[in-house]
């Protein structure tokens, strides 16, 4: 594959923009020049964003989630290659050429994945091992994946709308596009090779709230069924030895879980997930 060839499009995500000033910092290590930007605005009909530049293309929506915005970004976009971008996000230096390479180096891939650092310059959290993903074992983040856009598309590979922020079940976005993705018979692999600086956010505090066990059931619920339960409360117990939730809250977000596993079967009984 010619590097010539190897256009890259960052697929931006973002809120009630009605300016292009958020991007100024996003590539002050790099040339934006270098890039096609696609940025997919969520917003109101009083805050639109536009653009006059040639290589940064605008869409506003009016609906709602992370998902739902992903796949608007998916659907549209037009580059050879594609990156997964959030608006809190700083690129280190030499995105580009960290990006062509690796895709010269896996000339099988499909999907490539990298990694973050937090604002202290240190791994943002433990990732997949470098190589090939393996199946359900995707440790991700979503300004990591990278994709060529048209297995992608051809495949209709996008994320699932019930899983993210906004959405049912209000994370785990991008292991279920991965596992959509590795599902459709594409070749996902790992780079460890740092592309973004992103604020840090506390694992524990992320962990123990409701929506990450939401999430984290209705995604265990999907790919195990009954084992959910049982997972349920070991994860519970582990959350309370790790003193991520206390013991009195044991019983509270075990109803939690078990209501997110409920919302989830009503969804697959409709055919809607």
């Amino acid at each position: 594959m010619a590097s010539t060839q190897l256009d890259i499009e960052i697929l931006v995500a973002t809120m009630n923009r009605d300016n292009l000033d958020f991007l100024l910092p996003m590539f002050i290590n790099n040339n934006i020049d270098d890039f096609n930007i696609l940025i997919v605005n969520q917003t109101t009909e009083d805050c639109l964003l536009q653009s006059n530049k040639k290589h940064i293309k605008i869409i506003n929506s009016f609906e709602r989630g992370s998902p739902i915005s992903r796949n608007i970004a998916i659907k549209a976009a037009t580059a050879r290659i594609c990156l997964f971008a959030d608006d809190d996000i700083i690129y280190l230096p030499n995105l580009k050429e960290k990006i062509v390479s690796a895709y010269v180096d896996n000339s099988k891939a499909d999907i490539i994945t990298f990694e973050a650092v937090d604002e202290n310059d240190e791994r943002y959290f433990k990732y997949s091992d470098e190589g090939k993903h393996k199946d359900m074992e995707f440790r991700v983040n979503n300004i990591g994946i990278s994709f060529l856009r048209e297995p992608i598309q051809k495949t209709n590979t996008l994320y699932n709308i019930h899983f993210g922020v906004g959405s049912t079940f209000p994370g785990c976005t991008e292991f279920v596009f991965m596992k959509n993705a590795w599902d459709n018979g594409l070749e996902l692999y790992h780079k460890e090779v740092f592309l973004s600086k992103h604020p840090h956010v506390s694992s524990g505090k992320l962990q123990g709230s409701d929506n990450s066990i939401i999430a984290r059931t209705a995604l265990r619920f999907r790919y195990y069924q009954w084992k959910a339960y049982p997972w349920l409360v070991k994860h519970l117990l582990a959350m309370v030895r790790l003193k991520y939730i206390k013991p009195k809250d044991i019983f509270y977000k075990f109803k939690v879980g078990l209501k997110a596993i409920k919302q989830y079967r009503v969804l697959e009984s409709k055919g809607d997930i």
